[in-house]
């Protein structure tokens, strides 16, 4: 007799059990999301020729859904 992988039977069990918990209760209706960027500009002063500079800004989103940000340039 052929024993069955473990991974199998934990498949099959992770199937059953997400199949009886059924989707859930149902999402509020949605605003979208909402980029918050407090500090839109940064100034570096001088910086000399050859001189590696670098600033973070803060991207929130204070939407209720996922904010895809795609495309970012610069000038």
């Amino acid at each position: 007799m052929q024993s069955t992988p473990s991974c199998l039977i934990f498949a099959i069990f992770l199937f059953v059990v997400f199949t009886l918990a059924g989707p859930g209760p149902a999402a509020p209706a949605s605003g979208g999301p909402r980029a918050v960027v407090p500090e839109s500009s940064f100034d570096f002063g001088t910086v000399g020729e050859g001189d590696d500079v670098r600033h973070f800004f803060i991207i929130q989103n204070k939407g209720d859904t996922p904010l895809t940000i795609i495309d970012v340039k610069t000038d």
